[in-house]
């Protein structure tokens, strides 16, 4: 559907699914949406609404985003980063795509932030910036990987200049995290992290940050627990111990 601000609702189309989260990203005129099974698009300008007819489109991807003219997305199941023609959501090629390998493990979300693509992995994380290469401009950032991944691809999200999110390693712990550059910081504490192990699904927790009074709040909510945990980013750290930040909502 499209709302504009006079409240006028159209229906622009229907997916092939009828469960599940959706991703999308725009690059001013197409809308690119997966769903987890297909890809589709919406451009703005011809008011067209269509499945993605490419064969060599990566179809299975669960997220996707845009950066520097180009859509991106993940292959399910594998450590690929694949990426649209320029400007045309619509267009993909076979070759079109890299692999965050520093690892073995798969990668589930490709996250655009400061310029560059995050590709958290389940147990990994690499950043990759435009090098602007010929045969694919994405590159490995170097010595910028982070030896945690995530346990709930929709628990990323991005605030006062940092990505927030459900960590998980290879060890196996469930930390919530906070990055500063290429590093990480954990924003729980022992009893924090006690909680959020005893959930008995945390795969489906989901970010959402917000301004409040003039204050940033980043918000992790356990969908299938029904419990909300949120970060004070307004308290300056390390002045007051990380877990003095985070609380639970309920």
């Amino acid at each position: 559907y499209s709302l504009t601000t006079d409240a006028i609702i159209t229906d622009l189309g229907g997916l092939s699914t009828v469960t599940g989260r959706v991703s999308m990203a725009d690059n001013g005129d197409q809308l690119l949406i997966v769903d987890g099974t297909a890809g589709y698009t919406y451009t703005v300008s011809t008011t067209t609404f269509a499945v993605i007819g490419d064969a060599q489109f990566p179809n299975g991807a669960e997220h996707c985003d845009y950066i520097a003219g180009f859509f991106v997305t993940n292959l399910k199941n594998t450590g690929q980063l694949w990426k649209s023609a320029l400007n045309d959501g619509t267009s993909w090629s076979a070759l079109d795509f890299t692999t965050a390998e520093a690892e073995p493990d798969n990668m589930v979300r490709p996250f655009v932030f400061n310029d560059e693509i995050w590709c958290f992995g389940t147990e990994s994380t690499e950043p990759f910036y435009n090098a602007g290469t010929a045969t694919f401009p994405f590159q490995k950032r170097q010595n910028a990987k982070l030896n945690v991944g995530t346990a709930a691809p929709w628990s990323i999200a991005q605030m006062d200049n940092s990505v927030f999110f459900l960590g998980q390693s290879a060890r196996g712990e469930k930390i919530v995290f906070r990055t500063q550059g290429y590093q990480k910081k954990s924003i729980t504490n022992h009893a924090i992290a006690i909680a959020i192990d005893s959930y008995d699904t945390i795969s489906d927790a989901y970010g959402l940050n917000y301004l409040e009074e003039g204050d940033d709040f980043s918000a992790l909510t356990f969908t299938t627990t029904g419990v909300t945990w949120v970060y004070d980013s307004s308290i300056s750290y390390p002045r007051v111990a990380w877990p003095q930040h985070l609380y639970l909502h309920r």
